[in-house]
């Protein structure tokens, strides 16, 4: 097996957690940076993590790593890698850039060199002068922060929070990336009670049955590395099957509810598509109406806030939650928003928040633990 560096990147403020998925899979971690986790492995973990992991948006393998302060380390250094290694002389190679904070700040040209680096080099290695690039996607990315370039080869495809169950869904979802981190941020046990009370269409009770489960996120989807050569086809084969030995069909305690009574039979189709449904109980209810169903447990939620409703009816919105989820001292909350007077109007200052990214939106969760009953 040829050992290999890899990047897994993701949203801002998810890097401890990622890290975490790796380290509980076995994968020795290099460097976590800004939305990215650097670590490394073989071949194997290709699919291994596109399969399992949660949080993360994408696997990179990292190529190279060198400095670019002009165009001609850009060609020199992508042109010595042997990229029939990675792409066979029909691929269809498609260069993305990004640069920040660097001398180099054209994004198209750094594309336009990358692309001609690679066709130059698969020249000289196929002895060939065109390419009909009419095979399968290969996608390069070239990474620029501070001058510092990260030549990088994508084996996920379609980002990894498209797990493939949720082909319907509300008005601004949250990602489910985000959804499997709120539940792993929470701490939820899964012999305790799991509510939503805005479920939408119910990523993050899908998300927790999933993780409760051990169902892994990726293993009925596609993933763009499936086609590569390189990778031999058993080693798919093999992540699948160890995959699928360590799902549970643990009974749950999961509800998810909603005031739409079309987001709930939505919510019922995605569940079904995941293979939760028969461990999540969905119904349609007002938050006005809600009553919790035990003692002890744990409310994560994404409530609607600035990108869907008025101010005042946020506003009013979240005085009725802080009114109906204050009386039940053993519940814990973890409620995620945009909304910067969240704390006022909700009427109760959290234990702790945390900023993070639902897409390009910033929000907070706001996070309220379950209190210990003192004995007397």
């Amino acid at each position: 097996m040829k050992n290999l560096d890899f990047l897994a990147v993701c949203s801002f403020g998810l890097e401890g957690i990622l890290k975490n998925e790796l380290k509980n899979l076995g994968y020795n971690i290099i460097d976590v940076k800004n939305g990215k986790v650097f670590f490394n492995g073989t071949e194997e973990d290709i699919a291994r993590t596109n399969i399992n992991l949660r949080t993360a948006d994408r696997i990179y393998i990292q190529l190279k790593k060198f400095k670019a302060l002009d165009f001609d380390d850009i060609y020199n250094k992508i042109n010595e890698i042997c990229w029939p290694e990675y792409i066979p002389s029909d691929g269809r190679i498609v260069v993305n850039a990004s640069s920040k904070k660097s001398q180099l700040k054209s994004e198209r040209s750094l594309q336009s060199v990358g692309k001609k680096a690679v066709i130059d080099a698969m020249k000289t290695k196929y002895n060939i002068n065109s390419f009909p690039e009419t095979g399968d996607e290969y996608n390069i990315k070239i990474d620029i922060n501070k001058d510092e370039a990260l030549l990088l080869f994508d084996t996920t495809g379609e980002g990894l929070n498209r797990r493939g169950y949720r082909i319907e869904a509300g008005e601004a979802p949250i990602k489910e990336t985000l959804a499997a981190a709120l539940v792993f941020i929470s701490g939820w046990n899964p012999d305790f009670y799991l509510v939503d009370p805005f479920c939408g269409s119910g990523t993050i009770v899908i998300e927790a049955a999933m993780i409760a489960n051990n169902i892994p996120p990726g293993l009925y989807r596609e993933f763009s590395s499936k086609n590569w050569e390189f990778v031999d086809s058993k080693i798919w084969e093999r992540a699948e099957r160890e995959a699928k030995q360590n799902i549970k069909n643990k009974d749950l305690k999961i509800m998810g509810t909603d005031m739409n009574h079309e987001m709930i039979e939505i919510s019922k189709r995605n569940a079904s598509r995941a293979g939760v449904g028969r461990y999540i109980d969905f119904e349609v209810k007002n938050i006005k109406r809600f009553k919790y169903p035990s003692e002890k447990g744990f409310i994560i939620t994404n409530p609607p806030y600035g990108e869907r409703m008025q101010e005042q009816k946020i506003r009013n919105l979240y005085e009725t939650m802080g009114n109906k989820f204050r009386k039940k001292p053993g519940w814990a909350q973890y409620i995620i928003t945009s909304f910067r007077d969240f704390r006022e109007a909700y009427g109760r200052r959290e234990d702790k928040n945390r900023k993070l990214y639902n897409g390009n939106i910033q929000c907070y969760l706001y996070q309220y633990y379950y209190k210990r009953k003192r004995n007397r």
